[in-house]
């Protein structure tokens, strides 16, 4: 029996630009993709039909400085 082919759309998290088209046929999949607009490096992981983001350090601290955030300890 053959596995299904399960179809993703990938976004930006940030700006919107649709990324890729993907069809996976396992249950898991990791791949790092740059997005052309607004430059983001995003990590991008599918597990069992989730999307997970793991974001841009880069974007995360200036968000971060912006914001006048502090670690609290």
């Amino acid at each position: 029996m053959k596995k299904k082919k399960k179809k993703f759309i990938i976004v930006c998290p940030y700006c919107g630009k649709e990324l890729c088209k993907s069809g996976f046929t396992s249950s898991f999949s990791d791949m790092e993709i740059k997005c052309s607009r607004c430059g983001a490096n995003l990590e991008v992981e599918i597990t069992n039909g989730i999307i997970t983001y793991h974001p841009d350090k880069r974007l995360s601290m200036v968000a971060e400085c912006s914001a006048d955030y502090e670690d609290i300890k």
